[in-house]
């Protein structure tokens, strides 16, 4: 199973930014869009290839990770895109706390050994480092290249990245994690179902949140 282990952003706020994203790609060629719909916006902590006998295990063990955390606020730093020919990546990028960082890295030290395989790679081209990553976690963008973001589509020439980019703006997003999920996925990475849901409480067993990590969320515009 392409499994990814990822935080979940409220339904409404996936709602939604799925709908921007419908309206933004009307008339657009793509490959996909994050639409809320058939792909679902997430922001993605581990790809993983498992087995369904090893998922009662991966519960377990994220479980007990997020044992250790409080929600924590997160927001979006704005677009940014890549890719090749015929197949051009729209993202919004987020602000990557200490707290997402770690939780990032934990996940992947807890979870890593319950891999049967690699995921299928998107990139072309990988780096020494990215290379070693590949076979050591069974993905390349990870650790000192965990970037953050929701993917947003993918756009099959530059015109129409440029398009569906200025449809969209402007888009800044900000909003509470604290819903960590296991999910399916796709040959891309794109969320496909929702596996199983795990919540990350306002405050641990040993102490309150701290004030300046709770907020309203996001207003409705």
């Amino acid at each position: 199973m392409l499994l990814d282990i990822v935080i979940l952003p409220p339904l409404k706020l996936r709602q939604r930014l799925g709908k921007k994203v419908r309206e933004a790609a009307k008339g657009i060629s793509s490959v996909f869009v994050v639409d809320n719909k058939k792909f679902i916006p997430h922001l993605s902590l581990f790809h993983i290839r498992t087995s369904k006998t090893r998922i009662r295990n991966l519960k377990s063990r994220i479980r007990e990770v997020l044992k250790k955390y409080q929600v924590f606020k997160l927001e979006t730093l704005g677009f940014y895109w890549g890719g090749g020919p015929g197949h051009q990546w729209i993202c919004q990028e987020i602000i990557n706390p200490k707290i997402l960082a770690r939780l990032h890295e934990e996940i992947i030290k807890t979870c890593n050994d319950l891999r049967t395989g690699m995921m299928p790679s998107t990139s072309r081209r990988l780096s020494k480092l990215k290379k070693y990553y590949r076979n050591k976690y069974g993905v390349s963008h990870l650790l000192k290249f965990f970037r953050p973001h929701f993917t947003l589509g993918m756009v099959k020439s530059k015109e129409d990245l440029k398009d569906m980019i200025k449809r969209m703006r402007p888009l800044r997003i900000k909003f509470l994690a604290d819903t960590v999920a296991i999910t399916e996925v796709n040959f891309w990475h794109q969320v496909t179902r929702v596996i199983k849901r795990f919540q990350i409480y306002k405050h641990t067993t040993s102490s309150p949140t701290p004030p300046h990590l709770l907020g309203r969320r996001e207003r409705r515009k």
